[in-house]
């Protein structure tokens, strides 16, 4: 069971990764967060962690996208969708890197994939609310 600790840690991250603006800056008619995705590698993300992201995605409207290739409900969302990949070996992981941008933000347990994700400019976030960087990922491979 994820740790209320965790929990917060982790809804404080996608919302900052969001970039919510202070009400002083909202008079702008985009988002900053506009273009950017959250990408879950959801084939092993924890069941409560994926309602904290189908909370925290509807919350801060961004678009989030839970990659899998076995089927998973989501809630019915404009903000929230689902990519069925083939089953094999790192699909879903190789999925996520064909479709990332720069400053995208990744969900996954998955090292080799987050060290990709830094690689690549984005950003990689455990499960637990650990941010990857090009030092802890080569680290923990």
């Amino acid at each position: 069971m994820i740790q209320i600790y965790d929990r917060v840690k982790l809804e404080l991250l996608m919302t900052f990764f969001s970039h919510k603006m202070p009400l002083i800056y909202k008079l702008k008619s985009k988002p900053m967060h506009e273009n950017k995705t959250i990408w879950v590698d959801a084939d092993a993300c924890p069941r409560a962690i994926k309602a904290i992201i189908f909370r925290v995605a509807d919350r801060i409207k961004i678009q989030t996208v839970f990659v899998t290739n076995n089927f998973i409900k989501v809630p019915k969302s404009e903000f929230i969708k689902l990519s069925l990949v083939g089953g094999g070996f790192d699909v879903a992981d190789n999925e996520i890197i064909k479709r990332l941008k720069i400053l995208d933000l990744v969900i996954t347990s998955d090292v080799p994939l987050a060290a990709d994700v830094v690689k690549n400019g984005a950003y990689a976030l455990n499960p637990r609310g650990t941010l990857y960087t090009k030092e802890n990922a080569k680290e923990l491979l």
